[in-house]
Parts: structure tokens; sequence; C-alpha cells
């Protein structure tokens, strides 16, 4: 049983979607519980995922959190799944003594950077567990330093065959771009520390020496929880950069594939980005991608074969950025060996396969 935050599309949305469809590849049956309702409820049950919905409410209220834990016991006392799988540290909180009250081993599994500072992971590393997945190496560090839980790294996967057969025409033609115009796009929420601000600066660096360039921004601010207006802060500083009349904000799409596909370059900017799945994503879709040096990306990219990797500062986001729109062999090269990489590397089932592996280490 895997028990997500918030039933939105996002990262761990795709994670589940890919959990749910091959978990053959796994030997294990997957049911699904979501705090929160969201899309991705009628999503999972398309794909025949028994998927419920608990309707939390915040943390702030302890009676709240309580009557959560005395739903979810109940649900668990009639489900008894083998274990229970709490996917992100709000999850951990709501579901291990739960679980533990109903003699269930409890799996936690870590998609976002460790913050020290967080309360709610300092709770989540206090409660039972018997093992803590984790979605790449840097995030595997921030965990080992703090818990004596044993931590384990299991990448993420994507429906690969799904982005490489993605049609990007449509998405182009709604860009205005003409044949033989380039694309170059980033993929995600809208967030500061997605880093689409440092986007749009380096964008605005290239633009006299490529004025033919379209850029996109694909995603919205859809989680429930972000603060401020971060996606007007974009929109005024694209004018402010004197590159509005070349941006297009897409806001929240139900399906990235095609966007992945129209783009000819794929940035990924984040702050300490705890994996980099659209990293994963834009390869297989066989477009040619740049990433931060830092955080996971460092194990999606490997420099100058598959992708390049630069300092997080737009002056070298803008200069990479022109090399790749300068030298369209060069483009075409490490998008064609990105896509090798997605295909031998970012598969969903090996993410199920390394998954039902450790869930069958913690059941021992």
């Amino acid at each position: 049983m895997f028990v997500a935050p918030v039933a939105v599309e996002g990262g761990v949305a795709e994670v589940l979607y890919g959990l749910v469809r091959h978990a053959e590849a796994g030997g294990y049956r997957a049911d699904v519980v979501f705090l929160r309702p969201g899309p991705a409820v009628a999503g999972l049950a398309r794909l025949g995922a028994r998927v419920r919905v608990l309707d939390a409410q915040r943390m702030r209220s302890p009676r709240a959190v309580g009557r959560t834990m005395r739903s979810f016991s109940t649900l668990l006392r009639a489900a008894r799944p083998a274990v229970v799988v709490g996917m992100e540290p709000s999850a951990q909180i709501y579901t291990a003594l739960p679980a533990r009250w109903n003699r269930i081993p409890v799996v936690w599994e870590q998609h976002a950077t460790v913050d020290p500072a967080s309360l709610v992971e300092r709770i989540a590393r206090l409660l039972p567990a018997r093992r803590v997945i984790a979605n790449s190496e840097f995030v595997a560090a921030g965990l080992r330093a703090r818990t004596r839980v044993t931590v384990a790294v299991v990448h993420p996967g994507v429906a690969v065959e799904r982005f490489a057969a993605a049609d990007g025409a449509q998405a182009r033609a709604m860009l205005g771009v003409a044949d033989g115009g380039l694309v170059v796009g980033i993929v995600g929420r809208l967030q500061p520390w997605k880093g689409q601000d440092l986007f749009l600066r380096a964008a605005a660096r290239i633009a006299a020496r490529h004025p033919e360039v379209r850029v996109v921004v694909v995603g919205g601010a859809e989680m429930g929880w972000e603060t401020g207006d971060y996606p007007g802060e974009l929109r005024a500083l694209c004018n402010q950069l004197g590159i509005g009349e070349r941006v297009t904000f897409t806001g929240q799409v139900a399906d990235a594939a095609p966007w992945f596909a129209a783009c000819d370059l794929l940035v990924s900017a984040s702050a300490a980005e705890p994996y980099g799945l659209s990293i994963c994503e834009a390869q297989a879709a066989g477009t040619a991608v740049i990433a931060m040096a830092e955080g996971g990306p460092l194990e999606i990219v490997e420099d100058e074969v598959d992708g390049l990797l630069c300092a997080r500062e737009d002056g070298a986001l803008a200069a990479s950025i022109d090399r790749l729109l300068s030298d369209p062999e060069l483009r075409h090269r490490l998008a064609a060996r990105g896509a090798v990489k997605a295909r031998e590397h970012h598969d969903a089932r090996r993410m199920c396969a390394d998954t039902g592996r450790e869930l069958r280490a913690a059941l021992a």
C-alpha cells in the first residue's frame, strides 16, 4: 500500500503511475492511498489500482491528525497489506503508527532533498520504519547522516516508450515555431527552487544572439501549498528582461510528453534537485538536456556524453544554452546518447523491480 500526500500531477504521481502500471515487474500488487484528493486519483484508477482518499487536514491540528490516523488504521484492518510505503515524510507521520498498531511493516520513501531544519522530517525519522528508500544517492547521503535505519536507493523510472513516441508538432504549432525553428524549454512546478527565474535570465542573455529561438515554461503552481505569486513574478521578470514576446507559459498541463518532444533543448535549473525526473523524461523524448552540476542530476547526466552540466548561475547556463543552439551536431549527439541512456536506465520497469526487491528486504 503506497501512501502519498496529495493526488496532484507531479513527480510523486509520475512515480506512482509507474509503480502501478508495471507492478508485475516488482512482484507486488499496488494499492494507493492519498491524504488529499486530486486528479491523480482518477488516473491511477484507470490503471486498475484500488485508490482511496483520506482527505487529511493540515498538521497544525493534532486532533485532526489523530482522526486521520484512526481512519487509516480502520482502512488497514480491512485491506491488510503486506507492507505500507509512506511516500514523503508527511505520509510517514500519518501512517507509521497506525501500521505499527496493526503489526504491518512500514517503509518510508523519500523523494525530496533532506531538510535538516524541517520539523516534519525530524518527526518522521523518529517513527518506526523497517527501511528507507531514497530516490538518489544525494538524498540517501542526507538520510544516512540522520537515521540508523537502512537506507537504500531506487532511482525513479519513467514511461520511456510514451515519451519516445510523443509528437511535439501540435505544441510547436501553438508556439508559432516554423520549420527549422528552435525551442528551449523548462518543465516543472512553478516554485522558486525549481529555478525558472534563473532559466529566464539565461534566456535573456542569449536573446540577441539567437533571435529566432522560442522559450517555453511548462508547468503550474498546483500543489496547494505554494506561497506568494511566483508565476506572476516570472511573467513580470520576462517583461523586465525584454523577452516577454518570446516566452510562452503553458500553465499546468495534463500531459507534458508533447512539450518535451517539442523542445530542441530542455533545461533543469533546480537548486539541490533531489533527482531530476524531467531530465529522464527529456532524454526519453530524444531532447538534449542541460542540468545543474549538483545534487541528483549528477547521477543522471554524464557531462559532454548524454547532456551538459553547468554551474547554477545565469551566465554559465546562458553559455551552455548558446553552445548547444550554435552547434546542432553536438546537440543531436547528446540527444541521441540521452535516448540510449533512457532506454537502458530510466525505464519504470527497472524502478518496479528495484522497489520489489527493497519491499521483500523490509519484510525479511
